[in-house]
């Protein structure tokens, strides 16, 4: 992983989380900027979460969105989603607006990542529109 040319920019913004998580971020750093071709990804480490989420914009003009790795083997709950968006409404967007959702960037054993939007709270259905 230390050897991936772009391993040293992800590094740099996250040097203060241990190596156990940077995995598995990178992992998803890498399927966001080599894979899915977003145009800007940045990493941040969360200490009270004991995670590197990352900020990302598939088109430089787009607001950033919040991605959270996970691993398919961890468990969450309605609480712990609650407090998960509790812990990253912290983190300073550009928006001054309350965090809406975050996407769950989930691995596999395989490195197959899924992308899971969620939303705090309920969110009304979209009116349908008239044909």
């Amino acid at each position: 992983m230390e050897r991936h040319p772009l391993y040293e920019q992800f590094a740099r913004e996250c040097p203060d989380a241990p190596q156990k998580v940077r995995w598995l971020s990178f992992q998803v750093y890498l399927d966001l900027v080599l894979a899915k071709e977003w145009a800007n990804v940045h990493a941040r480490f969360v200490k009270s979460l004991e995670k590197i989420v990352l900020l990302a914009r598939r088109e430089l003009e787009e607001e950033a969105e919040i991605m959270v790795p996970m691993t398919e083997a961890e468990s969450w709950s309605v609480s712990s989603v609650s407090i998960l968006f509790s812990q990253l409404s912290e983190i300073s967007l550009e928006s001054s607006s309350d965090l809406e959702s975050l996407v769950l960037a989930i691995m596999s054993t395989d490195s197959t990542v899924v992308y899971y939007r969620i939303y705090n709270g309920l969110v009304p259905p979209e009116e349908e529109k008239e044909r």
